[in-house]
């Protein structure tokens, strides 16, 4: 897959998702458990993701045209290939051979809950929340060195502290200083 592919697939799974932000009623919340017995896929007359595909176990209810939309957010959201967490060949997609699936399985069950205790079920936080591109998402962010300007309102000017005068300015001021001694 070309990167205008991936880019694409992405903004596809983007859109998606805002849909179901703006309608949380008629979206979907992602569980470990089975959807209710009526689930957004069968309201749509399109069979879910589970009666298609092997081995869908997080993702149960979710229509089945959008489980590679879904899995490109995914994979773009870590920077990785299919591959990371699936065995690709031979199509062998459904097998838990690697430890990144069950750990993704982990993780969407997390973002999940999170969604649903805070934000009412909407896909607010993502993988790319935390991921950004990474495999590994930093657990804390980089500090600056050096001085870091006082920005809040109430506080003393947020200028950075004064240039140091130029080298000619401190020659001139070290002769007459030397004069008047």
């Amino acid at each position: 897959m070309n990167k205008r592919t991936a880019a694409a697939l992405s903004i596809i799974a983007l859109a998606y998702l805002a849909v179901l932000a703006d309608n949380p009623a008629q979206g979907l919340v992602v569980t470990s458990a089975p959807l209710n017995a009526i689930s957004p896929a069968a309201q749509q007359g399109e069979p879910p993701a589970e009666q298609l595909s092997k081995n869908i176990q997080v993702l149960k209810g979710l229509p089945a045209s959008q489980v590679l939309t879904v899995m490109h957010l995914m994979r773009t959201a870590l920077g990785v290939r299919c591959d990371y967490c699936h065995i690709a060949e031979f199509g062998k997609y459904w097998m838990d051979d690697k430890p990144a699936k069950q750990a993704a399985r982990r993780m969407i069950t997390m973002v999940s809950e999170i969604n649903k205790a805070n934000f009412g079920g909407r896909p607010v936080v993502t993988c790319n929340t935390c991921h950004r591109g990474q495999t590994k998402p930093a657990a804390v962010p980089p500090i600056l060195q050096g001085e870091v300007p006082y920005t809040t309102a109430e506080g003393p000017s947020t200028k950075a502290s004064e240039a140091l005068p130029s080298v000619d300015l401190r020659c001139r001021m070290n002769r007459r200083a030397m004069k008047i001694g």
